[in-house]
């Protein structure tokens, strides 16, 4: 396996798939597809590379699977592209599952039109979409990192758009906690915002930039050398004693760094607040739904430009596939950008 292990590591060097030893291995050539402002190259990957890990170096596995992630991402672009069937991608990989968990009957073509909300509309624009991957993780999170996620509905769309903006405002200070409360007691769901959030006293330590720790007990110094200096105070009372005459408490508290307050009042804006919200209103109402932010970056979703937010329309190059997520967000997912154009 030397001489084989060497020629893949030369092919990955050179950005490209390993050519792989396959006894239904078929001629393979290469695709230029343009989408939007920029070409794509593909070329067929062939048949899955084998990966046998036993005594091997760390360093010659560390290859393997550098290999091996090429190669899945270049037969999924194919799939997203529509030059491998579901049944032609199938057939190339060795185990159970297409890469990603998919399985062959989950591929179909996309839909004649499809939205994106996007926080870089200049450059969606001018380059076409990427993957999360493709953006170094920069994004609004959830879903595989190397998939775009499209829906059928503009209003989803338009929804996560407008769901981003409010973001961008809670993590600048511009719609705060306060304000969520204001306009839930004034819309009628108050109750249902304090049952998200666990409750009046929990609602009350969101409000109250409260930074709380449930701990064994422990002392306040054993607080400041573990989370740091603060206000500390217990949050038990009374508090335990012992005959060295410390005080001990099993939860403490102290006011919350501005850090802190920013990421727990998007925290509470993500979580409790667009439930409640959702939950008074019902899924329905696309202009008050809950879109579900997962794992964003918080850094650049505050310091965007929220100029840049907006949506785009696509319409999918021929043949172009994916997989139809659904639920109430209408969700398509395709692993290349390159398998829309934007209108």
């Amino acid at each position: 396996m030397g001489d084989a292990v060497d020629r893949l590591t030369v092919l990955l060097a050179r950005k490209r798939v390993p050519v792989v030893s396959h006894p239904r291995a078929t001629p393979r050539g290469v695709t230029r597809v343009k989408a939007h402002m920029r070409e794509v190259e593909w070329e067929d990957p062939g048949f899955e590379p084998p990966t046998p890990w036993e005594e091997v170096s760390e360093a010659e596995r560390q290859t393997r699977k550098d290999v091996l992630d090429v190669w899945r991402r270049q037969l999924m672009v194919g799939v997203s592209l529509g030059k491998l069937s579901p049944q032609q991608t199938r057939e190339r990989v060795l185990h159970s599952y297409i890469p990603g968990g998919v399985r062959e009957e989950e591929i179909e073509p996309l839909p004649p039109r499809l939205y994106h909300a996007t926080t870089a509309l200049d450059a969606v624009k001018r380059e076409g979409l990427k993957t999360r991957s493709e953006l170094e993780g920069v994004g609004l999170g959830g879903g595989p990192s190397d998939m775009v996620s499209l829906t059928d509905d503009p209003e989803v769309a338009e929804r996560i758009a407008e769901v981003t903006r409010e973001a961008h405002d809670v993590l600048n200070g511009r719609f705060t906690v306060q304000e969520m409360i204001a306009k839930a007691r004034a819309e009628g769901w108050y109750s249902k915002l304090e049952s998200a959030a666990g409750g009046p006293e929990f609602l009350r330590h969101v409000v109250e930039n409260e930074e709380r720790h449930g701990v064994f007990i422990s002392s306040r110094a054993d607080m400041v050398e573990k989370y740091g200096e603060g206000d500390w105070r217990p949050l038990n009372l009374p508090t335990l004693k012992g005959g060295d005459g410390v005080e001990r408490s099993s939860a403490w508290a102290r006011t919350g760094s501005p850090e802190w307050k920013r990421e727990h009042d998007f925290d509470f804006y993500r979580g409790p607040y667009l439930a409640a919200q959702e939950n008074h209103f019902g899924w329905r109402d696309r202009k008050r739904m809950d879109p579900l932010f997962f794992t964003p970056n918080l850094d650049y979703l505050r310091n965007l430009d929220p100029s840049q937010i907006g949506v785009v329309e696509v319409r999918p190059v021929p043949g172009a596939q994916g997989t139809h997520e659904g639920g109430i967000l209408g969700e398509w997912r395709t692993w290349s950008g390159a398998a829309v154009v934007i209108q």
